[in-house]
């Protein structure tokens, strides 16, 4: 929205989404700490559709969704290659989702989907509550 105009960041209505998104993104940031990708998204997906909004989101998004990858590290049923190649396709290969994964026991994994991944704009993407995806049966 002021990329567009900055002049409506001056505005007062424009000052009102701002304060109640930034407050929105605060609580559904406690809920990225806490590995819970599902919440975080639920209170931010209304502001997905402003622009100016999607690179926060996206970054919540991000740590949620790393978290809750960590978090269940021990589940067997989770394909591992095909969560880490769909985190890849978002969000790219960064210190932070390696050095978990490395941590995790998981990094032969992150080689093996990083060189069969092209990481795509994560504005592309529709929200989604989590990343984690279970082996077929």
């Amino acid at each position: 929205m002021t990329l567009i105009n900055p002049a409506l960041s001056q505005h007062a209505k424009y000052k009102t989404i701002e304060a109640n998104f930034l407050a929105t993104a605060n609580k559904a940031q406690l809920y990225a700490i806490s590995a819970k990708p599902k919440e975080a998204l639920e209170l931010l997906s209304k502001y997905w559709q402003i622009d100016h909004f999607k690179s926060k989101i996206a970054n919540i998004a991000k740590l949620a969704y790393t978290n809750e990858i960590i978090k269940y590290k021990d589940v067997d049923t989770i394909d591992w290659n095909r969560t880490i190649s769909a985190y890849l396709l978002r969000y790219g290969n960064d210190d932070y989702f390696r050095n978990s994964l490395r941590r995790m026991g998981l990094k032969s994994v992150l080689d093996e989907c990083k060189d069969k991944i092209r990481t795509k704009n994560y504005k592309d993407f529709k929200l989604t509550k989590t990343l984690l995806i279970k082996k077929d049966v």
